[in-house]
């Protein structure tokens, strides 16, 4: 049993960023927009990032759950004057390498459907 802690610890940090709701319960992920952040800015990598708000939004969710879910990790949404379409941004302070507090800017475009998420293009810097 030498592998399954090894396991286990490499799961974790992995999982860390979506709070799942415990067994049994059903319901979405919460998103940790302050979490994947700081992993932005350690790392200068948006895939994780994108892969765990399109794991927290499935393709299928509706467009009003999307930006729900969205809106309840700190992000702002609206339509967009020109298109009528969905936008959804956030800013999240992160502490950088120096010291100093750096914004991390967080664009969501909603990929839809009749209503309906086909996937989200998540854009950091």
């Amino acid at each position: 049993m030498f592998f399954r802690p090894i396991m286990v610890a490499l799961t974790i940090p992995i999982l860390s960023y979506l709070a799942v709701p415990a067994l049994g319960e059903p319901g979405p992920a919460v998103i940790d927009l302050q979490s994947l952040s700081d992993e932005f800015a350690t790392y200068a990598s948006p895939d994780m990032a994108r892969f765990a708000i399109n794991k927290a939004i499935p393709s299928g969710t509706g467009l009003d759950k999307a930006q729900a879910l969205l809106k309840q990790a700190g992000a702002y949404c609206r339509d967009d004057r020109k298109t009528g379409r969905p936008e959804c941004g956030a800013l999240i302070p992160v502490i950088g390498g120096d010291g100093s507090i750096q914004p991390v800017r967080w664009n969501f475009d909603f990929i839809a459907k009749s209503g309906h998420i086909v996937t989200i293009d998540v854009n950091l810097s």
